[in-house]
């Protein structure tokens, strides 16, 4: 079907003659006399209708998408040039007044039109194409004319309901070029019904839409809050970004829109998010690039983000690695250091302060040199006065017992699962160590004994591996064995056999000193020297530094 079947075809009038000429010579019984005077003429063209509608609908479309491609062109040149000339090399102040003298040209010679017209048009003209060729295969072919029909019946319907659909649903995301003017019918039919309300129906579907999305942004909806913070986990990839989004996390989920949302179901979310919060954890302590300050920052946003509650287990799996950082243990620890671990200890948040002391506790017993923040670092850790701590520095490792006491006393009463940091704490000798310190040793052993064997069939008995922990540490004071070993009050067998008490941790006499070449000594790898050392070491106080003297090495007599 083409332009052809709206004028004369010649082929069609030459067709019209040889025909009359055969009939003529086929009727034996006309003689040349009846032969009529006059020639026969071919009847006046008249095209078929359907080829009219065809043509002019597929000519139609053909012209109105060539208009929709010209005005698309000249919007394209025109917010150029709007562009250019609203961003003028000024004052902001003269860009500004530049910019909203354009503007109200754009609005009150309606642009939005015409920009509105280029898809409605390019709808249009497709419309016009479909109708065009089902008129055509509906003169040429019923079979193939019906499954063309089918699918441009369904495609009409999809586009119907996509057109309809943002009047009735607001918060719809389909939109089509005429759904404006389906919303204008329906808000006038509207006013006229509810003549009273008529100033709450919007005059445009964009301004319903937006007053709808005010409506729902202005009221709580912990389901649609709680996608929110879900999908920004997945969004985020940048470490400056994940910094940002894990420093006000803890802070959202004290809000009253995080208590809210605290009670949708977690697992997966918290997966996701714990997962994030470990990557960015190992690339904060495996990068040589990030200065002291920013990894410090960054491991407490690290261990305020891991303890809001979503996943215990998952958290403490992340505060441990935080506590075991070895960066901590610089010589000496920074200032900055010293105020965040401070602050963690003081902190409201059990954990916090449990993951503070256990980093404190940590440096006590590995920093080489004891300047005047690691002396203040220890009187706050262990509660006492300088004076007290000068008297344990000079006596022995008097203050890595007092250290090894106060830590184990809080995992005991506390029931902190970081049980690990315990036997780092107790790499030491015990030679010269205090008597009072000794005592208080014993006192709490027997205490946790006592709390392990009152639960023998404890799954995980928490008191039994602190045991386990420092149990070295009782077999340095205790060189004799048995002399500290006891059983119950009935002669019964002791449910934790390897863990005795100790019989009088008042009589001094069962601490006694032990010689650095004992069996019981230990050794330790200094995490600075990457020396294997003995556990035996002087320290000794010069006025407002405490140094420590080179270690003896193992195999020295």
């Amino acid at each position: 079907m083409t332009i052809q079947d709206l004028k004369p075809n010649p082929q069609d009038t030459s067709a019209f003659y040889l025909e009359n000429i055969y009939q003529l010579l086929a009727d034996t019984n006309v003689s040349p006399a009846s032969l009529p005077s006059n020639v026969l003429k071919p009847p006046p063209f008249s095209p078929p209708r359907h080829a009219i509608w065809v043509n002019s609908l597929w000519f139609s479309s053909l012209a109105i998408s060539l208009t929709s491609a010209l005005l698309a062109t000249l919007l394209q040149q025109w917010a150029r040039r709007y562009v250019k000339v609203t961003r003028p090399r000024c004052r902001p102040r003269d860009r500004a007044r530049v910019r909203a003298f354009f503007f109200e040209s754009v609005r009150t010679l309606h642009l939005l039109w015409a920009y509105d017209a280029v898809p409605t048009l390019l709808h249009l003209s497709l419309l016009l194409f479909f109708a065009g060729l089902l008129i055509l295969l509906r003169n040429t072919n019923h079979t193939v004319f019906n499954a063309v029909a089918g699918w441009v019946a369904l495609s009409t319907g999809v586009y119907a309901y996509i057109t309809l659909l943002p009047i009735f649903r607001s918060y719809s995301p389909y939109y089509g070029p005429l759904s404006s003017i389906g919303w204008q019918v329906y808000a006038n039919i509207q006013r006229v019904i509810h003549f009273k309300h008529r100033h709450n129906v919007p005059e445009r579907l964009l301004g319903r839409l937006e007053a709808v999305a005010k409506d729902k942004a202005s009221h709580q909806a912990p389901g649609i809050d709680f996608d929110i913070v879900d999908w920004t986990v997945d969004a985020l990839h940048d470490d400056h970004v994940k910094e940002q989004f894990f420093g006000v996390i803890p802070g959202f989920y004290n809000s009253e829109v995080g208590k809210k949302i605290q009670g949708h179901p977690v697992g997966l979310f918290s997966n996701k998010f714990m997962r994030s919060l470990n990557e960015f954890l190992d690339r904060t302590l495996s990068l040589d690039s990030i200065s002291e300050s920013v990894r410090n920052s960054r491991l407490s946003i690290c261990l305020n983000a891991a303890n809001i509650g979503l996943d215990p287990y998952a958290s403490s799996q992340t505060t441990r690695r935080i506590i075991l950082n070895e960066n901590w243990y610089e010589v000496p620890p920074s200032a900055q250091t010293w105020y965040i671990l401070r602050r963690w200890a003081k902190s409201d948040n059990k954990h916090i302060v449990a993951s503070g002391r256990c980093i404190i506790a940590r440096i006590i017993a590995k920093a080489w040199k004891h300047d005047e923040t690691w002396i203040a670092l220890a009187m706050d850790q262990l509660g006492v006065s300088e004076d007290v701590l000068k008297d344990y520095l000079a006596h022995g490792n008097s203050v890595l017992l007092a250290n090894l006491i106060d830590i184990t006393r809080l995992f005991f009463e506390n029931r902190i699962p970081y049980l690990d940091v315990l036997r780092s704490v107790s790499e030491f000798s015990v030679q010269d160590v205090l008597p009072d310190l000794q005592h208080q040793f014993c006192t709490l052993w027997n205490k946790i004994v006592q709390d392990a064997r009152s639960q023998p069939e404890a799954l995980h008995n928490d008191s039994a591996f602190i045991l386990e922990e420092i149990r070295a540490t009782y077999n340095a004071l205790h060189p004799s064995g048995a002399a500290g070993s006891t059983t119950n009050d009935n002669d019964q067998p002791s449910p934790t056999p390897n863990h005795p008490l100790c019989t009088d941790p008042d009589r001094l006499s069962f601490h006694q000193p032990i010689s650095t070449n004992s069996a019981t000594s230990r050794t330790r790898a200094d995490p600075y020297r990457g020396t294997l050392l003995a556990p035996s070491r002087s320290i000794s106080h010069h006025s407002a530094t405490t140094v420590i003297s080179p270690p003896i090495p193992p195999d020295t007599p």
